[in-house]
């Protein structure tokens, strides 16, 4: 997990010294594109099994570079890219096979023993594509920013981490019928290099009929460094 980390920020590093130099050279118009942006998001699901009660600090890191092409000098634009994202869910349960379950099942299940931190983290690598709208800059050298679009995701990394009365911490990395693959719609409105996003997944988090119905949700603030 933390060597996958530590190439994607060596790649972001690398890319965002190439596009900031391609953006140098463009006019007045192409500059500030939005070729990265890093959402600091709450995390949530629809339809949360109500035996489980979620943490108001759920929370999620997400990090994007998009190439940028304008479709001349209206203000709009495509966007594609490759994306990491993180997600730290909080709870009083645990995701466990279901053994009273008649096949295979996976439940938010409460355990026995008194755990002072439960969480589950997943960790994926997608590609976001994105229609987008920038206005021009105004007095203050600032643009108005929309955009919507779609990202397909890759889930490589699942885990839960629980800590004790005695700090004692427990890691599980075996969760069979999480659903892999995740496909789902992006929202931002900003303005400047700060923006709110909103990401909703069409796809279970369980593998359906495998796990409780339910979807991932994202409220973030993203912030453009360039």
């Amino acid at each position: 997990m933390k060597q996958v980390f530590v190439v994607f920020a060596v790649f972001v590093m690398s890319l965002s010294t190439a596009l900031a130099q391609e953006g140098e050279k463009k006019e007045a118009r192409n500059k500030h594109q939005d070729h990265m942006l890093i959402d600091f998001g709450y995390e949530t699901f629809t339809s949360r099994p109500n035996f489980t009660n979620y943490e108001w600090y759920n929370n999620g890191l997400n990090i994007q570079l998009f190439y940028d092409k304008l479709f001349g000098q209206s203000g709009f634009s495509g966007a594609i890219g490759i994306g990491f994202s993180t997600q730290s869910y909080y709870s009083d349960s645990q995701i466990r096979r279901d053994t009273n379950a008649s096949s295979l099942y996976s439940n938010w299940l409460r355990t026995d023993k008194a755990y002072e931190h439960n969480k589950v983290s997943t960790s994926w690598v997608e590609v976001p594509v994105e229609f987008r709208y920038r206005s021009k800059l105004d007095d203050l050298g600032y643009r108005w920013k929309f955009s919507v679009g779609a990202k397909l995701g890759y889930l490589f990394d699942t885990h839960d981490k629980l800590v004790d009365k005695n700090n004692v911490k427990y890691k599980t990395y075996y969760f069979p019928d999480m659903n892999t693959v995740r496909f789902g719609l992006v929202a931002r409105a900003g303005y400047g290099k700060v923006n709110f996003t909103t990401f909703f997944s069409l796809t279970e988090f369980f593998v359906p009929g495998r796990g409780p119905e339910m979807k991932q949700v994202s409220i973030a603030i993203s912030l453009v460094p360039f």
